[in-house]
């Protein structure tokens, strides 16, 4: 198993939920544990995304948006995770 997964495994398994919604929720992790197998100033960037995605998820599922939980967290993170995987194919999404 490579060191990324071991981190992924982890996140996923020890994260409390940071926005409410599990699809976020795993986006994040997996978004922490590409950013640090890339690594360099692209994981950097990678992470200060994944930071902001994060504060805006978690402000409006606190808020509870128009009912973002439950009609548009799901949908918003699913497709970021689908943007994730096209842009960066080497990570495990």
């Amino acid at each position: 198993m490579t060191r990324a997964a071991l981190v992924l495994m982890t996140l996923l398994g020890c994260r409390h939920s940071a926005t409410g919604v599990t699809a976020c929720d795993d986006h994040l992790a997996k978004r922490h544990a590409c950013a640090e197998q890339l690594g360099g100033s692209l994981g950097a960037s990678l992470e200060a995304e994944g930071a902001r995605l994060e504060a805006t998820w978690s402000s409006a599922s606190k808020r509870d948006l128009k009912g973002w939980k439950d009609k548009y967290g799901k949908k918003w993170c699913t497709a970021a995770t689908a943007d994730a995987k096209s842009a960066f194919p080497e990570c495990t999404w």
